[in-house]
């Protein structure tokens, strides 16, 4: 099952209840309403923050693994000077929507939603990919692809799904597709 925070919304108290009680599944449907808000990235990412709630071992861990988030209205000049360094996602959205590349992105269309929408919006660093070949619609395609390697408890339990696309926006949504990886 996959559900947007608006489709959640519109699920009655009673069929919600029984999915979290009763559903096998892998992530808690809660977690959609949480850890789908990207300003959670800006708190992780904040050495200040989680200074006054982790030792510095564990600061140290999350800053090598939870990309530098900010909120826009926090940097909205260091964007706006060089937005090609920039991506903007718009917190509580999915799938791609409302998301930015600065380097593909008109300057015009960064500086509307730096105006007017920054309180909706976090900035992360680009970060170029490598981009590899996938075969997509009976041809290979070069692609850029997000993905996950699973742990529990710390014990690597083997890789995740992974997003590819030959779009800089990496959503099946969009045109993408999932690989399952598998290793001999």
């Amino acid at each position: 099952m996959e559900l947007h925070q608006d489709e959640l919304e519109n699920i009655s108290y009673d069929v919600l209840e029984h999915i979290i009680l009763n559903v096998n599944y892998v992530n808690d449907v809660r977690t959609i309403l949480i850890t789908h808000d990207k300003r959670l990235f800006s708190i992780l990412s904040s050495s200040e923050v989680m200074s006054k709630y982790l030792s510095s071992e564990e600061v140290a861990t999350l800053k090598r693994h939870i990309i530098e988030t900010y909120s826009l209205s926090q940097i909205k000049d260091k964007v706006l000077n060089n937005k090609g360094a920039w991506v903007l996602k718009k917190c509580l959205s999915g799938k791609g929507e409302g998301m930015y590349i600065g380097a593909e992105a008109p300057l015009e269309k960064i500086a509307t939603v730096a105006d007017s929408q920054a309180a909706q919006y976090i900035a992360q660093p680009f970060l170029a990919q490598k981009k590899i070949d996938i075969f997509i619609d009976g041809e290979y395609r070069s692609c850029n692809a997000v993905g996950m390697i699973l742990s529990l408890n710390g014990v690597y339990q083997g890789s995740g799904f992974f997003r590819v696309s030959p779009s800089s926006i990496i959503a099946v949504s969009r045109g993408g597709c999932i690989v399952v990886p598998s290793f001999r």
